[in-house]
């Protein structure tokens, strides 16, 4: 509400009040004694004292966080190059047959071709399961073990396809 939108018994009242007011006693010697006393900066120290803390701990908190993401890299490139070593020589074996499938695939009877195509799916997925499985325990003997051995009956499954398309002599 604006001076014009007020009332005009209270439009009076305020053109009667002193612009300003003075106060009944002097108080800044009060507030000078008070602020002059011994002890009142006591929580100086302490404040500086918890920044100091404070700053300590954010950055031990920061350094630990990039130390770890930095090991979490490390671990994990190693993983990866474990893992691209175990598969290097299965990729060209899977790229020769993946580019001889569609002619193959015509000599197969066609429900043959779908049960291939069936099973070839399923070892492919237990292989990209393993492989991010390998990737967060690298270590493991198991893991190694399991994706060669699922990456070798990728390999047969190709072999016996391609011997199933072969006309019996």
């Amino acid at each position: 509400m604006n001076q014009n939108d007020a009332p005009e018994w209270l439009k009076n009242h305020l053109q009667a009040l002193p612009a300003e007011i003075p106060p009944a006693r002097d108080l800044w010697p009060g507030i000078a004694r008070r602020l002059d006393r011994p002890g009142h900066h006591g929580w100086m120290p302490m404040a500086v004292a918890a920044s100091v803390l404070i700053s300590v701990t954010a950055t031990w908190f920061t350094w630990h966080v990039f130390e770890q993401q930095r090991h979490d890299a490390a671990a994990l490139l190693a993983a990866q190059q474990l893992l691209q070593q175990i598969q290097q020589p299965y990729l060209p074996v899977r790229a020769e047959y993946e580019a001889q499938w569609p002619a193959l695939r015509a000599q197969l009877d066609p429900e043959t071709a779908r049960v291939v195509e069936h099973n070839l799916k399923i070892i492919h997925k237990a292989n990209a399961e393993l492989a991010r499985a390998l990737e967060r325990q690298p270590d493991s003997p198991v893991l190694r073990q399991l994706l060669r051995q699922t990456m070798n009956q990728e390999v047969e499954v190709y072999r016996r396809a391609a011997a199933a398309g072969r006309p019996a002599i």
